[in-house]
């Protein structure tokens, strides 16, 4: 039997305080933290506080006692696409080497944000290569991939493209045909701004790609990403690039 229980976490911050609710009290305060300061930046500054300084609150289900994941990964996501200040380092604070591959698969962060992540890829490289070998799945489709950020404006990477192709070196060729595509890229892609609200089916696939039964979704989404950078690699004058974001 279902109990309103279920829906309730108990939430304790390092000062002793505590307080018991709704887990979508909490996500909604983060997805409000993605918005930026706008005109209140002391309110900002204050939700920032309460749930984002670290070292951060944590939190317990009421239920069972357990504890609780406070900020899923697809919520992460979203941190990391916002342009928010602290939102960005707040959300790579504790990523693993498997969460680091799959947010920079995507299109939709910001080249500033990205050349965070990047940078985070390759201080993961220099701490544990072994976790990110073992989470690693098509080393040519991230070369494409970190290829196609780099000229999209973000920095960083180096070092986890060094890993990826060892004794490679840059394919004059293959770089000029991504540099051709570079502008279609920048026509098709949005300029970041914040966003009034976000469509019905963003928000029913982005938590699919997280949960432990979404291996469909996380499946298609990659499937589709090689797609692109295969496109944006090799074709000229493609007629037509879609971009997830």
């Amino acid at each position: 039997m279902w109990s309103d229980s279920q829906d309730h976490i108990l939430v304790q911050w390092p000062s002793g305080e505590e307080c018991t609710l709704q887990i979508l009290v909490v996500h909604a305060s983060v997805m409000l933290l993605t918005y930026g300061p706008g005109r209140q930046p002391n309110l900002f500054q204050q939700l920032m506080d309460v749930w984002l300084s670290p070292p951060g609150p944590r939190a317990f289900l009421v239920d069972t006692s357990e504890e609780a994941l406070l900020i899923p990964d697809w919520l992460k996501l979203k941190m990391i696409q916002s342009e928010a200040p602290g939102l960005v380092e707040a959300a790579l604070a504790d990523l693993e080497a498997p969460q680091l591959l799959l947010f920079a698969q995507n299109f939709g962060i910001p080249p500033s944000n990205m050349s965070k992540l990047l940078a985070t890829l390759d201080r993961a490289v220099v701490a544990d290569v072994t976790a990110v070998a073992e989470a690693l799945q098509d080393r040519s489709y991230m070369v494409q991939l970190v290829r196609v950020q780099h000229h999209l404006g973000a920095q960083g990477g180096h070092a986890f493209l060094q890993f990826l192709q060892p004794t490679a070196e840059e394919d004059p060729q293959e770089d000029m045909e991504v540099k051709e595509v570079e502008e279609q890229l920048r026509q098709i892609l949005p300029t970041p701004q914040v966003k009034a609200s976000a469509s019905s089916a963003e928000e029913a696939l982005i938590p699919s790609l997280f949960l432990e039964d979404g291996a469909e979704a996380r499946a298609a989404f990659v499937k589709f990403h090689r797609a692109v950078c295969k496109e944006v690699s090799s074709v000229q004058g493609a007629p037509g690039i879609f971009i997830f974001s």
